[in-house]
């Protein structure tokens, strides 16, 4: 086996650090990348998770803002006074239900 010894310019030397710097470069540009994809997909969920409580908070006011007579939507008759029944007639079409 012969063993050869090549001299190591100066110039093969930085060239070899040049490119090493250029890898760590890369490496440091990709890792920021990373880390600010991550960051954006973590607000756009806080801001999808507080759109949906301030939309859950809006139906709480509309219903409770509604009217107060929820428990009885039609008038009852008083006791003891004659109230005619009324009958309708009802017959299913292929759209539905129809009152006659």
């Amino acid at each position: 086996m012969i063993a050869m010894h090549t001299q190591q310019t100066s110039s093969d030397l930085s060239g070899g650090m040049i490119a090493g710097l250029r890898r760590m470069v890369s490496l440091a540009a990709r890792v920021v990348f990373s880390v600010l994809l991550v960051l954006a997909a973590g607000i756009v969920a806080i801001a999808t998770a507080v759109a949906g409580l301030l939309l859950a908070l809006a139906a709480l006011a509309v219903s409770l803002a509604g009217t107060r007579n929820r428990l009885r939507p039609y008038p009852v008759p008083a006791r003891g006074a004659s109230a005619e029944s009324v009958v309708l007639d009802a017959r299913q079409t292929s759209r539905g239900w129809r009152v006659d």
